[in-house]
């Protein structure tokens, strides 16, 4: 496909979240006004029910992420909580720090810095500039400063950041010096000793992965995403009998956490942005 143009991120907490929600509320709401006294969990099983297909479909067609591995096997449904009249289902992953070091795997990760209400203000100057080769950052935050996102890149990526870099180069020493940072100089050079406490972006990873962005497609979300509209019909006859009779084994249920709706702001929503049409039956 080319090159892949950068453009300004938005830095999320690297976690990837898909809600269920829209399609699925909808034809709730069509025997809401039967039996309101179990609408609400009949509402929660069929989001359930769907999870379990979407989570399944992902697991059984997900690839090797560099860096990350098989991601797929990390994702967890969460019931979302505190969302008024709705009921919100998510697929969650936790990301598990690493240790990247600089010299042997700089030329092929960007790094992106998410800093904390309390961080320097330099730290916030270097997060205008991201995302940075990881070779050239002229300081790394601590881990009280910042959470840093990292990225695997292609070779051409690579370089086009470094161009991006070397162009604003005494604007951006500029600016860290004007923030209070003394070693200000952007580096040049991978050879370094440096190593850091990273977590990797996997919702850029996945999307670059399921729409083949500087490599090949290995799509998974997209036909499991399929698989699970493709249900919607049988859930909801689910869920009418299950309003009817107040059976819980109607629903094929994964395993699940409860989480509160303001939590889920910690989260990532580009896999949601990117996917959620491909969850509505075509």
């Amino acid at each position: 496909m080319g090159s892949f143009k950068y453009r300004q991120p938005v830095v999320g907490g690297g976690m990837p979240a898909i809600y269920l929600t829209e399609d699925a509320v909808k034809m709730a709401n069509e025997v809401a006004y039967e039996m309101p006294e179990r609408i609400t969990r009949g509402m929660e099983l069929f989001l359930l029910g769907a999870a379990k297909i979407l989570q399944v479909g992902v697991k059984a067609r997900g690839p090797n992420l560099p860096d990350v591995g098989y991601y797929a096997e990390d994702l967890e449904v969460v019931l979302v909580k505190g969302m008024g009249d709705e009921v919100g289902i998510a697929l969650l992953y936790k990301n598990k720090p690493r240790k990247l070091n600089i010299e042997t795997d700089g030329r092929r990760t960007a790094l992106l810095f998410k800093p904390y209400e309390r961080s320097p203000k330099w730290v916030r100057t270097l997060a205008g500039y991201q995302p940075w080769p990881s070779y050239m950052v002229p300081t790394m935050p601590s881990k009280s400063d910042a959470q840093v996102i990292a990225r695997t890149i292609t070779e051409r990526e690579d370089q086009d950041l470094r161009d991006r870099i070397m162009v604003n180069r005494r604007r951006i020493e500029f600016d860290l010096k004007e923030a209070g940072l003394r070693e200000n100089a952007v580096r040049t050079s991978t050879k370094s000793s440096d190593s850091v406490d990273v977590i990797d972006d996997i919702g850029y990873a996945v999307l670059r992965s399921e729409f083949g962005y500087g490599g090949p497609v290995l799509t998974h979300w997209r036909p499991a995403l399929a698989e699970m509209a493709a249900a919607y019909d049988d859930l909801q006859r689910a869920f009418v009998e299950y309003v009817q009779t107040g059976k819980d084994n109607l629903f094929d249920l994964p395993l699940y956490k409860t989480v509160a709706s303001n939590e889920m702001g910690r989260y990532d929503d580009k896999v949601q942005d990117k996917l959620a049409p491909y969850a509505k039956g075509g």
